[in-house]
C-alpha cells in the first residue's frame, strides 16, 4: 500500500529486511507543493493560507520539510512498484528512485462482446475513479463544457453535415469514501 512512514521501523525491528513497496498514491505530491508554493487555493491549501504569504511561506516550509522526510523514509524501499505513470511521476520526483509501473488487474475478456465496427462507435469519454476534491472533477466538466462550444463552432462552418465532428459525451463513473464525496457527486450533477 505504500505506507513510507513505517519502513524504518520494519527495517530496524526485522534486522535489515529489504523493503518492496506498491504505492497508488502519495502521501504527498509535487502538485501540491506547486499550489501551496503559487499561492493557489485548492483542496489542500485553503483561502484563508493562500491569501496571506506569511502563512502560505510557513505551510510551504512544512510541505517541503515533509516531503524530505518522505523521501527519506521512502528510500528503505529497494523495490518500488507504482500503480500508475502519474504516481510514478510523483514518487520518482519525491523519493529520487526509479519506480516500476505494475497496472492493477483488470480481467478484460468480459469486454470482448463490446468490441465495435468503427462505425458504432459513439463519442464518449469515461471518467473513472473516486470522487475526491484532488481529482477536481468540475475541471473536467468546464473542459468539455470548452471543447463541445468549439466542435459545435466548428460543426456550424462545415458545408456538408456528414463531416461534423460527434460532440462527446462524458460519463464520470466512481466510488464515494464518505458524505463529503456524497455531497461533492451532488454538487457536480447539479453543476453539469
Amino acid at each position: 500500500m505504500g505506507y513510507a512512514f513505517t519502513y524504518p521501523i520494519v527495517y530496524l525491528f526485522s534486522r535489515g529486511s529489504r523493503i518492496a513497496t506498491y504505492t497508488h498514491y502519495p502521501t504527498i505530491s509535487t502538485d501540491m507543493l506547486q499550489r501551496v508554493y503559487e499561492r493557489r487555493p485548492a483542496y489542500n491549501n485553503d483561502e484563508l493560507v493562500s491569501n496571506s504569504q506569511v502563512t502560505s511561506r510557513i505551510k510551504y516550509m512544512y510541505y517541503v520539510a515533509f516531503s524530505l522526510l518522505y523521501r527519506l523514509v521512502g528510500g528503505f524501499a529497494e523495490l518500488v512498484m507504482v500503480n500508475s505513470s502519474w504516481t510514478k511521476m510523483h514518487i520518482d520526483s519525491l523519493w529520487k528512485v526509479k519506480s516500476h509501473i505494475v497496472y492493477p488487474p483488470c480481467d478484460v475478456a468480459e469486454f470482448s462482446d463490446f468490441i465495435t465496427k468503427p462505425s458504432d462507435r459513439k463519442n464518449i469519454i469515461v471518467s473513472l475513479g473516486q470522487f475526491r476534491p484532488e481529482k477536481d472533477h468540475r475541471l473536467q466538466l468546464s473542459t468539455l463544457a470548452a471543447l463541445r462550444e468549439k466542435i459545435k463552432e466548428q460543426n456550424e462552418q462545415m458545408e456538408d453535415a456528414k463531416d461534423n465532428i460527434q460532440v462527446p459525451k462524458l460519463l464520470m463513473f466512481g466510488s464515494c469514501r464518505d458524505g463529503d464525496d456524497e455531497r461533492r457527486v451532488d454538487e457536480l450533477k447539479k453543476f453539469a
